[in-house]
């Protein structure tokens, strides 16, 4: 574990090397209370608001609208579940944490990768997590592959980086 003041530093770190640019969270809660202090703890980590939506279908529509960077899930979200949000969050490759009241909550299998955070949560853990959701998301992206230079034909195209470098 990283001594004390550690993490803050590193986080702060990493959001001036990205000057201008603030990571946004998605909260996804039913809860006014807990969506409230989320928010706090988002802003005061750093980061911005993506949105605050307390239904599976609002978080859908919002990210449609707005590039999201990490979310935080309620599980459970007046009695619906928030897994439908969370197999699109998947597929965009969002990273995200659960939250939820039930400490013994069996998550489907295509969630495991997710970390779940145990209500009343403090907010030390979710700046834990929203660190480790964007570090996570750093990561992946720089692993992505890149997409190929267009060179015109097969030909050109087949060329590795050393034999083009030479025409050029």
């Amino acid at each position: 574990r990283s001594p004390p003041g550690t993490e803050e530093a590193s986080l702060a770190t990493t959001i001036e090397e990205n000057a201008g640019y603030r990571p946004e969270i998605l909260i996804v809660e039913d809860n006014f209370v807990t969506a409230t202090e989320l928010g706090d703890i988002v802003r005061d980590c750093g980061y911005g608001v993506a949105g605050t939506v307390a239904r599976v279908n609002r978080g859908l529509e919002l990210l449609d609208q707005k590039p999201v960077d990490g979310a935080i899930v309620d599980v459970n979200l007046d009695g619906a579940s928030s897994f439908p949000l969370s197999a699109e969050l998947e597929r965009r490759k969002v990273p995200y944490c659960f939250l939820t009241g039930h400490p013994s909550l069996s998550v489907p299998s295509d969630f495991s990768s997710a970390q779940i955070l145990t209500k009343p949560c403090d907010p030390r853990e979710i700046r834990s997590a929203l660190h480790a959701l964007l570090k996570q998301r750093d990561t992946d992206e720089a692993l992505a592959p890149q997409p190929a230079v267009e060179r015109g034909n097969w030909l050109l195209q087949a060329l590795d980086a050393a034999a083009w470098a030479t025409l050029e």
